[in-house]
């Protein structure tokens, strides 16, 4: 048995402050730890709040905090979202999180160890430039780094796309992705270049 609390959403006063929630528990029935689960507050579940201040459609600051355990692994991730739109024409959001993780019990027997890991991304996008209905894109992020994580590097990737107009039904989207050093270099991969246009249609 599952038990699921999503979507719960509070607006204080009707105002610019909205408080989200979620939780998930895999055996809530079981009322003490044992092999088949941890009951409503035992390993494993999750449990996820968000604080959002969006004063108008042009700003928004999502603060995000989950708490979880996990096959006797212990998750405390801290996320910040901020979006913000200049001129009805400019785009600019960045994206943080920070992440620590704690093992005990059988987890820490098999020598999973403590770490703390983080990632962020930031970009822009602009509107109608060149060409009325368009919209060109720049972001660039560290999916993936921290203490021990980034010994032999750290991927960063590097993304940019230009959508347009066809015509009234139709939008194509050429778009490039490099990202260095992937998997922060534990594969032999290299750098990687992706590429795509992607054409698009309402119906």
């Amino acid at each position: 048995m599952v038990v699921r609390v999503e979507d719960l959403t509070l607006t204080l006063g009707g105002g610019p402050i909205t408080l989200r929630g979620t939780y998930v528990a895999s055996s809530p029935t079981n009322a003490i730890p044992n092999i088949f689960g941890g009951g409503l507050l035992g390993d494993p579940y999750q449990a996820t709040a968000e604080l959002e201040f969006s004063p108008s459609d042009a700003f928004a600051l999502r603060l995000q905090y989950t708490n979880a355990t996990t096959n006797d692994l212990r998750r405390d991730a801290y996320g910040a979202n901020v979006e913000l739109t200049l001129a009805d024409r400019v785009g600019l959001f960045g994206r943080y999180g920070y992440g620590e993780f704690d093992s005990f019990g059988e987890a820490a027997a098999a020598g999973i160890g403590d770490f703390d890991v983080q990632t962020f991304m930031a970009g822009i996008a602009i509107r109608d430039l060149f060409v009325p209905g368009s919209l060109l894109g720049f972001a660039y992020g560290q999916p993936f780094f921290g203490n021990d994580v980034d010994a032999l590097g750290t991927q960063r990737n590097y993304e940019a796309f230009y959508r347009f107009m066809i015509n009234d039904n139709i939008t194509v989207t050429p778009a490039v992705l490099v990202i260095t050093d992937p998997n922060n270099g534990l594969t032999d991969a290299g750098t990687i270049y992706q590429g795509c246009c992607e054409p698009r249609s309402p119906f």
